[in-house]
């Protein structure tokens, strides 16, 4: 319950809610990680990454303070410190985002790790997310090696209409313990004034990739 609410609080700041235009302009600048366009110099974000570490390029490799897990990051995004929250070695909330000043576009990712028996419980776990999204849909599934990873999409509009947003959201569980992450990607127009083209293929693939890069610590 705690992490439901914790997500739909997320996610009213990240798709404006009923906020005038305005408004929501001075939330996402309060609220959205700083871009500096180079990780490093963003002293949080570098203390999750290993900036000798590039599994593939664009990414650095992450590495979750809980000691569970392991993911590629991209090398233009920043972690929000307002929003990150951890609980011993079982529970992790965080939110990073880029922004694309050429297609004005905008991301803000949601990923929440936890290591407990509850994460077995897949229907339930892909109900709270959908719940968080507002949104109920069938999950497609993708069956690894080390993991499987459960994932759904949509695309809507902001309340006051200005803004398109694309979401994927899902859930990648560990194939032989309690691990899991659940996720929450939201795309939409950087500046809302302006038109945008968000390549919804492009968009679920990157994602779609990140879940995949994930790699459970036994």
């Amino acid at each position: 319950m705690i992490r439901a609410i914790f997500l739909c609080l997320i996610l009213l700041v990240i798709t404006g809610g009923c906020q005038s235009g305005e408004d929501r302009k001075n939330v996402e600048t309060a609220q959205k990680p700083q871009q500096e366009n180079d990780t490093i110099r963003d002293e949080f974000t570098s203390s999750f990454i290993d900036p000798d570490n590039k599994p593939k390029k664009g990414f650095y490799l992450f590495k979750s303070r809980t000691d569970g897990f392991t993911m590629n990051f991209p090398e233009d995004a920043t972690l929000n410190q307002v929003f990150y929250e951890i609980d011993g070695n079982h529970f992790e909330n965080m939110l990073f985002g880029a922004d694309d000043k050429d297609e004005n576009t905008t991301f803000s990712m949601i990923l929440t790790y936890e290591n407990q028996p509850v994460t077995a419980e897949i229907e339930a776990n892909l109900s709270l997310i959908s719940d968080s999204v507002n949104n109920s849909v069938e999950y497609f599934k993708e069956e690894l090696p080390d993991k499987t990873i459960y994932y759904a999409e949509k695309t809507s509009k902001s309340k006051n209409g200005e803004t398109t947003f694309y979401e994927i959201f899902g859930y990648a569980k560990s194939a032989d313990s309690d691990k899991a992450v659940s996720f929450t990607n939201a795309v939409s127009c950087l500046k809302t004034e302006m038109t945008c083209q968000i390549d919804v293929t492009k968009e679920k693939m990157k994602t779609i990739d990140l879940m995949e890069s994930i790699a459970f610590v036994n």
